[in-house]
């Protein structure tokens, strides 16, 4: 098992990303070299972590609560809808149709709910 990596810091800026995902920034104090190499080891692999931020110091209550998350997602997977959406992006990219990605797109989502819309009693 990984030992867990425990920082304090202070929150820089929070925003969205293109892919409808969190961006979280944090400001530290200098860090140790085991610490900084772990964190550029894992932002290198994409890992998928689990982060905790609270104002004060961590419970026994909060760090039982820890130890019992589970991940819901796979390692870097996306959805179903966001893998359709970025092969019709590809598809969309390599022919000169639409000027317009949402005018490409709406037409084989329509098409798709329209299909499935039609088995419905």
């Amino acid at each position: 098992m990984v030992k867990p990596i425990f920082i304090a810091g202070q929150i820089y800026s929070f925003g969205s990303t293109p892919a409808r995902g969190s961006k979280l920034v944090l400001h530290s104090n200098e860090l140790s070299d085991m610490t900084a190499g772990q964190l550029v080891n894992l932002a290198g692999r994409q890992s998928f972590c689990y982060v905790a931020i609270k104002e004060e110091p961590f419970s026994s209550e909060d760090t039982q609560h820890l130890e019992e998350m589970r991940a819901d997602m796979e390692l870097n997977a996306k959805t179903p809808a966001q893998r359709l959406r970025a092969v019709l992006f590809r598809l969309w990219e390599q022919g000169p149709e639409d000027a317009n990605f949402n005018d490409f797109y709406t037409r084989p989502m329509e098409k798709i709910i329209n299909h499935y819309k039609e088995k419905l009693p």
